[in-house]
């Protein structure tokens, strides 16, 4: 009998370990994934790349977002291809004819309407139709009724309308259908939410950090569905509790002259924000446009057809959970963070976005600027690609995964400060890892182009990309000009980068590699982590690197002949340039200057030919800011 209960004691305790030992299998899997980087969804966490180093738009990769269910690919089909803007987002003011009007009458409001209920200062729009509001209303409220829907939706004519309400919000819609604000031509309309700063809103001193809280009516206009503004008068709206304009669904604004001066995010658009048309000054103490939610894959985007922009926030001036594309218009930002961020991607078809200060300029996993104008100076880097996902997320956004398993606390190293655009970096620089004592500069290696992954061992990162179709980009960064966790790649346009003067960063920056195969590209910074392209670029590079030049210094580049093919002048001082063009011939000479100084003079032999002294031994290999 004791034998028995030995053995049945053995056998046990045996089921027990297997089971210890399938459940750590499984929890591997599906925690950890393989060395190969495979989730436990059976995704690839890299990029599929394409075959062909000259076309890198097919490139993509699978993001999963297991919170909001979204399986989303990094690639130009994320980017919608146009906004439909319907007969209700363009209405005219003639089309207000017959429509019901409501008098604000100083405080006294009147309406001889049965659709329009009045108690006291609150205004009730009960039924959907055609309303001109007029007139003036101190502690007065406009709202629109859950009842006020049929097939018209509620369309609103502001004809002159002050508003202002020092206890509730002064303008609230919870139509069940859409709510159309149009704009009365010659009018100036005015909303004022004069409520004290909403408590539940926090910022400490990095505006990054500012805490947005969800609620209802936390806008000057408040709408819980789709909002609609058009027409050619003017509307300002001062927002001192929270948000200035905002939707929990779509946001359209067809045409107007808008002013917000808003406490939170200027213009909001929880589902999207588009823009077709108008004048714009925002002003606010977070975010300027802003579209909070991506649980809907057809939505979460912020779409700029048009209009002119003075945008002055100390967070993002425009940021979406998904993504941002500008197809035209004319932006002029002042941000405390990004000018432009799009957590997915950021797609630049035309226009112009001039970002004289920033921290950083352009941000998002999956960048392509195809045309248009881009000018940016910032603390930080200039252009980035990366791939954190989820890494900074605001109360309640549906969006709180991280897809940044090389650094889970999104901290950067103790001590490192972003520099100024124009000085030096007073706190941890990044390792120096080319830079010799008393200044002396290591010999570039006989390969020339790192062009691929190094440094910093494991931390290459390839979920991100920036594509530069064409346009003329100018940047000017005091970390690194353009970056990506992921490739680079330049098919065309103008692109001067102003880089770091400082080592710890670099003009460009690359996770995987640099391709340039068209295009004008003149980039100058430090040298001290410097990362030349790779040579799998289709067009002729010069990567050059020399003693440090003072700011204001013209560096040239002459043909065999003497004839001048490059010159430029960098505003801050520099020690490398990277410089590649059409007019770079292989098997010919050129000279390297300048003033009257000669560089050094090289033959091209390669997609890049080196001069002087070294590169180094590369860039970070994806290290993320």
């Amino acid at each position: 009998m004791e034998e028995n209960k030995n053995t049945k004691l053995i056998l046990v305790i045996s089921i027990i370990a297997l089971l210890a030992i399938v459940g750590v299998v499984v929890a591997f899997v599906l925690i950890g994934g393989d060395k190969e980087g495979n989730t436990g969804n059976g995704q690839n966490t890299g990029n599929e790349q394409s075959a062909d180093n000259g076309n890198k738009n097919n490139q993509t990769t699978n993001l999963d977002n297991t919170q909001t269910g979204l399986d989303i690919a990094l690639s130009e089909d994320m980017f919608v291809k146009s906004v439909k803007y319907t007969n209700a987002d363009m209405e005219t003011e003639e089309s207000y004819s017959s429509s019901v009007v409501i008098d604000l009458n100083n405080g006294s409001p009147k309406c001889a309407n049965s659709s329009v209920k009045i108690d006291g200062t609150t205004v009730t729009i009960l039924a959907g139709g055609k309303y001109t509001i007029t007139g003036t209303m101190e502690e007065g409220q406009i709202l629109v009724s859950p009842e006020a829907t049929d097939e018209n939706n509620v369309k609103i004519m502001l004809d002159g309308v002050s508003i202002s309400n020092s206890k509730k919000a002064p303008f609230v819609s919870t139509a069940a259908g859409k709510t159309v604000i149009t704009l009365k031509k010659g009018t100036q309309n005015i909303i004022n939410d004069l409520r004290e700063a909403n408590p539940e809103n926090s910022t400490d001193s990095s505006a990054s950090a500012t805490t947005e809280i969800e609620e209802d009516n936390d806008a000057a206009i408040w709408c819980a569905n789709d909002l609609s503004i058009n027409g050619l008068g003017s509307l300002k709206v001062t927002a001192n509790y929270d948000n200035g304009i905002k939707s929990k669904d779509d946001l359209v604004i067809s045409n107007g002259v808008i002013d917000v001066d808003a406490a939170q995010n200027v213009l909001a658009g929880n589902d999207s924000v588009a823009i077709k048309a108008g004048t714009f000054t925002l002003k606010g103490g977070n975010n300027g446009i802003r579209c909070k939610t991506n649980d809907d894959s057809t939505k979460g985007y912020i779409v700029i057809d048009g209009g002119t922009f003075d945008i002055q926030v100390t967070g993002s001036a425009i940021k979406s959970e998904f993504t941002v594309i500008i197809n035209s218009g004319k932006l002029n930002i002042s941000a405390g963070n990004d000018a432009v961020h799009g957590e997915y991607g950021v797609q630049v078809n035309n226009g112009s976005v001039s970002a004289p200060k920033c921290e950083e300029g352009i941000e998002g996993a999956y960048i392509v600027i195809n045309d248009g104008e881009v000018d940016i100076t910032s603390s930080d880097d200039g252009i980035n690609a990366s791939n954190s996902i989820g890494e900074t997320t605001d109360s309640n956004n549906g969006n709180n995964f991280d897809m940044n398993m090389f650094n889970p606390d999104n901290a950067k190293p103790e001590g490192m400060k972003p520099e100024d655009a124009t000085g030096e970096n007073p706190g941890m620089q990044k390792p120096n890892r080319g830079q010799r004592p008393n200044g002396e500069v290591p010999q570039m290696p006989n390969d020339a182009a790192r062009g691929g992954k190094g440094g910093m061992g494991g931390m290459d990162v390839e979920d991100a990309s920036l594509i530069i179709n064409g346009g003329k980009i100018r940047v000017n960064a005091g970390g690194d000009g353009l970056d990506s966790n992921g490739e680079i790649t330049i098919n065309g346009g103008e692109i001067y980068v102003n880089g770091p003067t400082n080592n710890g960063n670099c003009a460009i920056d690359s996770g995987k590699e640099i391709l340039i195969n068209s295009g004008t590209a003149i980039i100058v910074g430090s040298s001290g982590m410097l990362e030349a392209p790779s040579t799998n670029g289709k067009q002729n590079t010069i990567v050059a690197v020399f003693n440090s030049l003072p700011a204001g210094s013209v560096v040239a580049i002459k043909d065999e002949v003497g004839n001048e093919i490059m010159s430029y002048e960098s505003p801050k001082t520099f020690s490398s340039l990277i410089y590649s063009s059409d007019k770079l011939e292989t098997g010919k000479a050129y000279t390297v200057s300048s003033g009257e100084t000669t560089l050094g003079t090289l033959t091209i032999s390669q997609t890049v030919t080196t001069l002087g002294n070294g590169v180094g031994m590369g860039g970070m290999g994806g290290f993320m800011r």
